[in-house]
């Protein structure tokens, strides 16, 4: 189903998290169509697996992205990698090269610039997806020194100040225009960007989390929905759908 070219936006100067209100507030959102909620500041941003996302205000990129879908779906998880193939494409349009870390962050330098996270909510027969972006943009060394893994911004790999709000109409437009896409082509349009914008080649050794069990094995390939094979031992594989690479 196509969704409607309306987007409408909902902005708070602050809020605890833009995921949070928009799981909240579903009967605000548009019935067909994309409904974005921006924040200045969060004082609870969330992350995966319920960590802590830094929000200061005034500097960087949190917003929501929310919208209905069939409730018969089952590959809403290609939708916040799809996110990610923006995110990067953006990023490259300001001239910074940077990649995807399975399966939806994004890293430049080796660090992480960019996060998602997605979630989801059944009413009315009804699938709500609830796609949540944070994008460290003016960030300076002494706010990412408070933050306890390796990130970075754009400015700290540009050397260049950017407005928040002109970035992010451009992913909005950019994503609206790539979700329909997918709600008309599923994963198929987007796989080879996807894999093209990875951050591992065949045969890198890895470490990851998967079902509270920590493992070790070396990445082979993404597969064309978007889960990720790993050779754990000789002629041995493990397909993840869900889970972490650890650093």
């Amino acid at each position: 189903m196509k969704m409607n070219d309306e987007i409408k936006e909902i902005y708070f100067e602050q809020i605890d998290s833009t995921n949070t209100w928009a799981k909240n507030h579903w009967l605000e959102w548009l019935s067909n169509g994309v409904t974005l909620i921006v924040a200045n500041e969060q004082i609870k941003g969330r992350g995966r697996f319920n960590r802590e996302w830094k929000s200061p205000k005034s500097v960087n990129i949190y917003a929501t992205f929310c919208f209905w879908v069939d409730e018969n779906r089952h590959d809403i998880g290609n939708i916040p990698q799809i996110l990610a193939i923006q995110i990067v494409q953006l990023l490259q349009k300001k001239g910074l090269h940077s990649s995807i870390k399975w399966p939806n962050d994004i890293l430049a330098s080796g660090k992480k610039i960019a996060g998602i996270l997605c979630e989801t909510i059944v009413r009315e027969n009804k699938k709500g997806v609830i796609c949540g972006v944070g994008i460290n943009v003016n960030m300076t060394e002494g706010m990412l020194k408070e933050i306890d893994r390796p990130c970075t911004s754009l400015l700290m790999e540009t050397g260049q100040a950017f407005h928040s709000k002109e970035l992010l109409d451009e992913l909005k437009k950019m994503f609206k225009c790539s979700l329909n896409t997918f709600l008309l082509e599923k994963f198929d349009s987007f796989y080879e960007d996807y894999q093209k914008f990875f951050n591992l080649k065949k045969g890198d050794p890895i470490t990851f989390l998967n079902d509270e069990k920590i493992f070790h094995g070396f990445f082979d390939s993404v597969l064309s929905d978007g889960s990720i094979k790993i050779l754990i031992e000789k002629d041995i594989f493990k397909i993840l759908h869900s889970g972490e690479i650890i650093d």
